[in-house]
């Protein structure tokens, strides 16, 4: 981006330079002089040190360019500054000021490396005219792309060109002869990537635009503020002569030095059709707004106003103050500040009006509100309202609440809503809390939020949930923030909402306060509060409150709500009385509707992840991630540990209906914890057919006596059968329940043929044949069970872990002969077991067994042997045997 600079038309009155901190601006001249003679002696040897360096071809005054680049060094600086890049900058800025067009800018960004290669730095370099502003305006555009500036060089050279535009000298000496040229050399701490070398670059140039349009037009502006205030002072109002005088010492006020002008426009209204417009007065714009294009405000409607606000600006008063919403590229990259003063007829009718931007200076922040006309008049007239005494406490609290009132609020604030808001901070000394004042900008474009809260809660992270809370309310984004602390109670935060002129937010100012109040408030007040709202008595708040207030360790808090936390205390309350597991099965609102979340109370330690994760993965969950938190109740001798597992459910067509399987999957994690289910791929029927331990455990008998049977299929093939086709598996149960509930004896015939038909209707769908054989095969066996100890329970009414069923062997063809005439299998985690019998009368011994895979056959065998001993002689023969499953160490632990 290119443009030309016209000679300047007036000497700035105070030329900026950098002495040591480039945000201490002085006068240049003398000091500048003066600081020549004072270069350290460590960089005085390092300059020359550098000039050793340089080939014997280079021209004096790049070597010159060199030594007084270098002169700006300071001893802090020399850490930081290489020889090979000070080599470097010296020929960038030898080569852009050798040929450079008198009012020309130029930049040169380059990675450039240290003598020995160890760093390479992104490095800046400009040779500009010198103005007001021009290394403020750089140092803006850099920090916002938020890049960290490790070393800046600026020193003033005044430089003589000749008649071909080649520069002859440049020289440290003031001379207002010849041209005063600005040399800024930068180093990045960050290496910053091509793409954004030529954003930076474009940001540059229109920074350096922006600062030669305000410094070209700065006097012509002053002379048109002060040309405006005359004119309104001859205008013929109908307003007091202290209204008048209000407005036309602020004026005066802004004239004289304490605001930076940056842009002027000129606006006409006219009448179009009943309906009142305004237009730009072409070639009336000066600075910032010299095209007569760009706007003054970056909204979403030309001029930032919409046509039906057009007549409320037109009502405003003589002279009004705003912030816009466009950022100022020079000086200080914040909003910008507008002045708008109306201009009127003969008759004293408002004709249109002239715009002036720019920005407050730094002293009308921290005068006093007395010595600062407009507010000043605005602050007597609140202190008139309030009927206090001026000596007395209120009178005097009050007058310092005003004094410390965010200046540009004051500018742009209303008196009625000042003193309804002022009077409202007065009663927060009596009762410290978070509190809001909210202000909406008469167009629509902005809220401004000033937030109070009490000093010692007050932190970043409370800050940046408070903006996060403002924008998502206001449905709108924070476009600047200034927080306070000085000897208040108070800290105080000044937050602006940039909000959409078209679709203005709805919002409630006490529920906003509200969820503030929440954000600020300590964990152990929230979780106090929290309990309090569900907690039975008065004892139990004291008791809970005082038992979990410390409890919890940061990283929870700081995830969870208080809300939540009083759900996992009655989680972990039945934890300690239990002294075992507990789980919760949930889905929060923020994840999708394919993935869960369990969280794990277990007592003493942490779980195993070893231990879980292959449980998630049988029961058809895979875990994406896990956050553990030990939570240390007091009086409580050892931890309770939580693990929060974020579960996704790839394997499960439909989604998963946590209210439906929440209980039965629930138990059903804790029977496997506890080995008193076993952990294999049919505890996927939880959640793919909701059902619970106890009936999967009746599949799981079923598919265990298949393959002692020798039946064609591995045990993970048919849990396959069943665990893709959970429809069946959920039909398979509700057979068996429907054939053997002791309940439904009398029209088990009935509800079993019903079950049944329902079946073998699901069974066409299944594609496999093995499947298909499989699924008919578990149907055939429990059609086949005479009995079962499913339905009985322990003395205490608890499920019982193991199943025992008793089979008519005749009726399924696919047990191998010879067929026992009756049959009992016994199954849980820890044993299985088999009783063949030969008749109703038998009789025979019972043994243990070391063949886990086919201990069936063996003990067949030996009843095949029984029933030949027993061929002549009553009663026939049966045998029995079973199988440890659970791992021992000695013959004694397995008997």
């Amino acid at each position: 981006m290119e443009f030309a600079f016209t000679g300047l038309t007036f000497m700035v009155a105070s030329y900026l330079c950098r002495d040591k901190n480039i945000n201490n601006l002085k006068y240049s001249g003398e000091i500048m002089s003066n600081k020549i003679d004072t270069v350290d002696k460590n960089v005085e040897k390092f300059i020359n040190e550098t000039l050793d360096t340089l080939p014997k071809a280079t021209p004096e005054l790049q070597k010159k360019l060199l030594k007084l680049l270098g002169n700006e060094i300071t001893a802090s600086d020399l850490p930081m500054i290489d020889p090979a890049l000070l080599v470097e900058a010296s020929r960038a800025h030898w080569e852009m000021a050798k040929n450079r067009k008198q009012g020309e800018p130029e930049i040169q960004i380059y990675y450039a490396a240290t003598q020995d290669g160890s760093q390479n730095k992104t490095v800046i370099d400009i040779v500009s005219d010198d103005y007001s502003f021009l290394v403020d305006s750089v140092v803006a555009e850099i920090n916002r792309h938020s890049l960290l500036i490790d070393l800046l060089l600026h020193p003033i050279l005044y430089v003589e060109y000749d008649d071909k535009g080649q520069m002859k000298n440049a020289q440290r000496e003031r001379d207002d002869t010849i041209t005063r040229q600005s040399h800024i050399h930068v180093q990045i701490k960050d290496t910053v990537s091509p793409e954004m070398f030529a954003e930076l670059k474009k940001g540059l140039y229109i920074a350096l635009e922006d600062v030669y349009y305000a410094n070209r037009d700065w006097r012509t502006m002053l002379e048109q503020l002060r040309k405006t205030k005359e004119e309104l002072a001859r205008a013929p109002l109908q307003r007091s002569l202290r209204e008048i005088e209000k407005f036309c010492s602020f004026l005066d006020y802004i004239a004289d030095n304490n605001f930076t002008l940056l842009g002027f426009r000129h606006y006409e209204f006219y009448d179009d059709k009943g309906e009142t417009k305004s237009r730009v007065v072409k070639g009336a714009g000066l600075g910032l707004l010299a095209d007569d294009v760009t706007p003054a405000y970056i909204s979403e409607n030309e001029e930032g106003l919409p046509r039906n606000l057009q007549e409320l600006r037109k009502q405003l008063e003589p002279v009004s103050i705003s912030k816009t919403n466009r950022i100022s590229t020079v000086h200080r990259r914040v909003p910008m500040d507008a002045v708008a003063v109306k201009t009127y007829n003969h008759k004293g009718e408002v004709t249109g009006e002239k715009l002036f931007v720019g920005l407050f200076t730094s002293v009308t922040y921290s005068r006093s509100v007395g010595s600062v006309p407009y507010i000043r008049e605005k602050v007597e007239d609140v202190l008139e309202m309030s009927h206090f005494l001026p000596n007395s406490h209120d009178g005097k609290a009050l007058r310092h609440i005003l004094e410390k009132y965010p200046r540009d609020e004051l500018f742009q604030i209303e008196p009625d809503e000042l003193y309804k808001t002022a009077l409202d901070i007065l009663k927060l000394q009596e009762r410290q809390r978070i509190a809001l004042f909210m202000r909406k900008d008469p167009f629509g474009r902005y809220i401004s939020c000033l937030v109070y809260v009490p000093r010692d809660r007050f932190a970043t992270a409370l800050r940046e949930e408070i903006t996060r809370i403002l924008e998502s309310e206001l449905q709108g984004e924070c476009a600047n923030f200034y927080t306070t602390l000085d000897d208040s109670v108070f800290a105080r935060v000044m937050i602006v909402i940039k909000t959409s002129q078209s679709k203005p937010p709805k919002y409630n100012p006490e529920k906003i306060e509200l969820l503030l109040q929440e954000a600020g408030q300590t964990w152990p007040e929230l979780l106090t509060s929290a309990v309090m709202n569900t907690a039975a008595n008065p004892e139990e708040v004291t008791r809970l409150t005082l038992r979990y207030g410390d409890a919890f360790p940061v990283s929870y808090t700081s995830r969870y709500r208080a809300k939540q936390a009083v759900f996992d205390i009655e989680k972990i309350e039945n934890v300690v009385r239990t002294t075992l597991m507990d789980l919760d099965l949930y889905r929060p609102d923020d994840i999708e509707m394919a993935q869960l979340r369990l969280k794990i109370y277990n007592p003493g330690r942490p779980v195993t992840l070893s231990d879980v994760m292959p449980i998630l993965d049988n029961m058809g969950l895979r875990a994406i991630a896990e956050l553990p938190f030990e939570i240390q109740p007091a009086g409580y001798d050892g931890s309770i540990w939580i693990h929060d597992f974020l579960l996704e459910t790839p394997d499960i067509a439909d989604f998963v209906d946590i209210k439906t399987v929440k209980k039965n999957f629930e138990r059903a994690f804790c029977q496997i914890w506890y080995n008193q289910m076993e952990n294999d791929s049919l505890n996927r029927l939880t959640l793919s057919a909701n059902l619970n331990w106890h009936e999967i455990t009746i599949l799981r008998t079923y598919v265990r006596y298949l393959k002692q049977i020798r039946f064609p299929y591995s045990t993970q093939y048919t849990e396959k059968a069943l665990t893709d086709h959970p429809k069946i598996a959920g039909m398979i149960v509700a057979l068996f329940k429907a054939l053997l509930d002791p309940k439904t004896v009398q029209n088990s015939e009935s509800l079993a043929a019903g079950c049944a038909v329902a079946i073998d209707h699901e069974l066409e769908a299944v594609e496999s044949l093995d499947q298909d054989r499989i699924l008919r095969m578990i149907t055939t066996l429990i059609e086949a069970t005479m009995r079962t100890n499913y339905f009985q329970r322990h003395a205490d009414g608890s499920t019982k872990t193991y199943l025992s069923v008793k089979i008519n062997c005749k009726a399924v063809a696919e047990i191998p002969d010879p067929k026992p005439f009756r049959e009992i299998f016994v199954y849980s985690p820890q044993v299985e077991a088999v009783h063949l019998r030969s008749d109703f009368i038998s009789r025979g011994g019972l043994r243990w067994s070391d063949r886990h895979e086919d201990y069936r056959t063996e003990v067949l065998g030996l009843l095949k042997a029984q029933m030949v001993k027993n061929a002549v002689i009553v009663p026939m023969g049966s045998k029995g045997g079973f199988v440890v499953k659970t791992p021992t160490k000695t013959r004694e632990e397995f008997r």
